[in-house]
């Protein structure tokens, strides 16, 4: 087996990959195309970067929007966002979201980081 093979074969390993079929407009497709080769990348692999991305940023809205409706504590929004509490408190003052924190979310807090 070559070096690259192995290589291959332990990232997959560890981050198993699917292959999905989707159609895309060609406007879009067109962009893909355009930015793909100005960062002097493969299509796939700008795609999936591009998916990446815009997950994260998908679920950082989600998480703060379910914490500015009460709806979760800081704590479980930055789990579903995926971020430390730290990178989540920072994005409050940017979302313009006030800080609100009482006695029910600590207890909610110790209870779900104690297990």
């Amino acid at each position: 087996m070559s070096i690259s093979a192995l290589v291959t074969d332990q990232v997959t390993r560890k981050c198993p990959q699917q292959r999905i079929v989707t159609e895309l407009p060609a406007k879009t497709l067109k962009e893909i195309e355009y930015w793909s080769e100005k960062e002097g990348t493969e299509r796939s692999i700008f795609l999936m970067g591009l998916i990446e991305e815009g997950l994260h940023e998908w679920k950082m809205h989600k998480a703060l929007s379910m914490y500015k409706d009460h709806r979760v504590t800081l704590w479980r929004a930055a789990e579903i966002a995926g971020v430390s509490l730290s990178e989540l408190l920072a994005e409050l003052p940017k979302q313009k979201i006030i800080f609100q924190y009482d006695m029910a979310e600590l207890n909610e807090d110790l209870e779900f980081s104690c297990g």
